[in-house]
């Protein structure tokens, strides 16, 4: 039995940015088109800096520059 997941694919390449900017506007915007909370965050490993929150996680096959968000 496969297990689906509902979420967000968000798309953020701005270099200027900390992960920890780039995640928070990512949960930011989903909480309010969604009404609902994230519960885990997947990035390209190379995109995961020291500022990154804990409920980032690395996964290989996201995309770089790119965020999914499950809720």
């Amino acid at each position: 039995m496969s297990t689906l997941t509902k979420g967000m694919l968000w798309f953020d390449n701005d270099a200027k940015k900390s992960t920890l900017q780039k995640v928070e506007e990512a949960v930011t915007y989903c909480r309010k088109k969604y009404q609902a909370d994230p519960t885990i965050c997947y990035l390209h490993p190379s995109d995961i800096d020291k500022t990154a929150p804990g409920m980032v996680k690395p996964l290989r096959n996201i995309l770089k520059n790119h965020i999914w968000i499950e809720v």
